[in-house]
């Protein structure tokens, strides 16, 4: 048994590894996005994983780079998702998010899956795609991930901008500091609103400050809590409480 369950991770392991790689092959990232009508450039942003509903196909989450002022950096990044098969021949599905991800002093650094199971019902599981911002500054520098859901089936966004994780750093003279973290992790509920499942919501926080000089740093007054609260789909999208939404919605 022990050995079964051995091979059975190293063959999992194998083929993750060989589908993480499909990003990396570019000419295969060519002939997708030649059938998807894409122009690629260096700036764009990329990542692949195997369809959870049919592994046999592969998701590729794709962000085009168009510059506003391309030396400073300054622009935006528009998501398309596409469905193809592994060799990359064929592209069966094509899903183009409208809405701009702007990208400026505050940047868009990277994008990735999320195919946990979303199964907003029985039928019907969505796709998660995870965008990584960074705000580049030496006094308060922070980073965050937002969520987006989308139901590829009928080509439709059901979860927008949520702030499933979150770092900032007030930075002051040596090691004087004050920090704070947040991590948000999302159960779909058996309860329902509108015919779609509720999302839970349970998210860690955790604060502390540091003081002294840079060689001889103390951390102190750490506080860890906790905040929990349902996500609910109105008809249109999931929407978040109005007590969390200041903090959760970018």
């Amino acid at each position: 048994m022990k050995i079964t369950l051995k091979l059975i991770l190293l063959q999992t392991t194998l083929i993750t590894g060989a589908y993480a790689q499909i990003c990396e092959n570019k000419p295969l990232v060519q002939m997708v996005l030649k059938q998807a009508n894409i122009k690629a450039s260096e700036s764009d942003l990329i990542d692949c994983k195997p369809d959870p509903e049919n592994p046999s196909e592969m998701i590729m989450a794709y962000a085009v780079w168009r510059a506003d002022y391309e030396d400073a950096g300054i622009g935006s990044f528009r998501l398309k998702i596409l469905k193809f098969t592994q060799n990359g021949s064929v592209v069966k599905f094509i899903f183009d998010d409208e809405d701009e991800l702007n990208s400026d002093a505050v940047a868009l650094k990277s994008i990735h899956l999320d195919t946990a199971n979303y199964r907003i019902t029985k039928e019907n599981r969505v796709l998660g795609v995870r965008f990584r911002y960074a705000v580049q500054s030496s006094v308060n520098p922070s980073t965050f991930s937002l969520l987006n859901l989308y139901d590829l089936k009928n080509k439709q966004k059901f979860l927008d901008r949520f702030i499933v994780s979150q770092s900032q750093v007030e930075m002051g003279t040596g090691c004087n500091a004050e920090v704070k973290y947040r991590k948000s992790t999302l159960t779909m509920k058996s309860t329902q609103s509108n015919q779609r499942f509720d999302i839970f919501v349970k998210s860690e926080i955790e604060s502390y400050q540091s003081y002294g000089m840079i060689e001889n740093c103390v951390d102190s007054k750490h506080q860890i809590s906790e905040q929990r609260f349902n996500l609910k789909f109105d008809g249109s999208q999931y929407q978040i409480p109005k007590a969390y939404r200041s903090e959760y919605l970018y």
